[in-house]
């Protein structure tokens, strides 16, 4: 458990991690990063969980602090999937383009 949770990071440490490293052309804010790691986790690259934290803690809101990791994933994400996805609707195999590039390899 211990080296499972040493394993995380706050976005503060994320922020400064990046800054250190010099890879941003433009200076980000820590909600820039929140947002970033927040896209990371719809796209199944990083998975969060809150712990307590004492409060004026770097990064803790509310007495909780979100703590963030990379993980790799067992299986690949499908990506987008529409239920209104078929023929007579707005999105359909047949007008997607997405489709049409996907078959043409």
């Amino acid at each position: 458990m211990v080296q499972r949770n040493s394993s995380f990071a706050n976005s503060h440490e994320v922020w400064k991690y990046i800054c250190e490293l010099g890879i941003s052309k433009v200076d980000l804010s820590m909600e820039d990063i929140e947002t970033i790691l927040n896209t990371l986790i719809f796209d199944g690259k990083v998975e969060m969980t809150i712990i307590a934290a004492k409060e004026g803690t770097v990064g803790s809101v509310d007495g909780q602090m979100k703590l963030y990791r990379g993980v790799n994933p067992i299986i690949q994400p499908t990506g987008l999937v529409f239920d209104d996805c078929h023929e007579g609707c707005e999105i359909s195999p047949s007008n997607c383009v997405y489709m049409a590039e996907w078959l043409d390899f």
